[in-house]
Parts: structure tokens; sequence; C-alpha cells
């Protein structure tokens, strides 16, 4: 396949680049991430070990709910399925856009990038129960908390788009929507095997009025 020719800098400090996108709004990220598939490999392999602390994240929330169940190993393959139809999403538009050697180091910082929201506000959570003393699945709290995350998140998906792609405003808002789109879909799919399976349903009751982590 085809990458970019041009590296501006070797891609060794993806944390820097992760810092500069995520944390600064900066687009000169950018250039710390490289565009070959081994690196998407990689960023890909990365997405296994967030699944697991998701998982982990859940049974905090939800100490009812097992890390080994199948309603966790459903929700974990519902993000798998999720990222790999965005990337295969997202590289069709670039190709429609004219923008196919840059969607290699773009996907490949996406999903990077999506380890600072996680991390971000377990820390902030964290950092709020301390603080306040509140119950670790306190209702208000934590709708709050992940309103503002896939707020961010949101924001964290155009720049990273608009600038890895080197598109118009309007094409990355475009792409934010049918991103959306695809999640709704997959999700849609997911409650209605959840709703339709058994095991599954019996599980539920003891996740019933809790707050889980966002995926």
């Amino acid at each position: 396949m085809c990458q970019n020719a041009s590296e501006k800098r070797p891609s060794t400090n993806i944390l820097y680049g992760i810092f500069l996108l995520a944390f600064m709004g900066n687009k000169n990220g950018i250039t710390y991430f490289s565009g070959t598939n081994r690196h998407i490999i990689l960023a890909l392999s990365s997405q296994i070990l967030l699944v697991a602390l998701i998982i982990i994240g859940n049974h905090l929330l939800v100490p009812d709910l097992r890390i080994f169940s199948f309603f966790q190993f459903s929700l974990a393959l519902i993000y798998i399925c999720i990222i790999m139809a965005k990337l295969l999403v997202t590289r069709q538009l670039a190709i429609n856009w004219s923008r196919e050697e840059n969607w290699y180091r773009y996907a490949c910082a996406d999903l990077w990038c999506n380890w600072f929201p996680f991390l971000l506000f377990s820390i902030i959570k964290i950092g709020g129960i301390y603080i306040t003393h509140l119950p670790l699945n306190n209702g208000n709290t934590f709708l709050l908390c992940n309103l503002v995350q896939s707020v961010y998140t949101l924001w964290l998906t155009w720049f990273v788009a608009k600038t890895g792609l080197e598109i118009e405003n309007n094409q990355a808002w475009a792409l934010i929507l049918i991103d959306i789109g695809v999640t709704l879909m997959f999700l849609l799919m997911w409650v209605f095997f959840v709703v339709n399976d058994p095991q599954l349903m019996s599980e539920i009751p003891n996740i019933s009025g809790s707050n889980m982590s966002s995926l």
C-alpha cells in the first residue's frame, strides 16, 4: 500500500503527539505519528488493552458485574467492531476526498488518541471521589462527567480528522456524523442481541441504576 512518503519527524514520540493533539489542540502533533501499516497494527493492538481497562472500570463501578462475563465480553466485542467499522468508513471517505495518502497517519493518530479521553476522565472521576467522598457509582456526578467526556471525544475526533486528513470543517463534521451513525448502528444491534439473549438479560438487573464506563 502507499503511505505518506515524507515523514516530517520520526514517529518515535507517540505520547508527545497525543499530548499536542488531545491536550494542546496543536495540529503539529499529527507529525509524530507514522503512516505505515505496522504502526496502524500497533495502534489497533493498543485498543485491546484499552478494552481490558474499560472492562475493569465497569467492574469497579458495578462490583456485581464480573470481569469475565458474557455481558462484558459482548461490550468488548462491539467496541472492537465499532473501531474496525470506523477505520473502513474513514478510509473510503479519504479515498472519495482524494486524501488516501493522509489516511494512514490519520488512522494511527485517531487510534492512539482514543486513549486520552479515557485516561483523562478516569483521573477526574477518581480524583472527584476522593475530594467529594461520593460513591463510585453516584448517578448525577457520573452522568455529567460522561456527558462532558462525550462532547470532548467528539471534538477530539473532529480535530484529528481535520488535521490528519487535511480536510475542510464541513468534511470533518460529515465524518463525525457518519462516525456517530456507525456507532449507533452497532449499539442498536448489540441491544437487540442482549434483549433476545436470556443469559445476557439475566445480568441486567445487577447493573440497573448504575453507571458504566463510557465506550
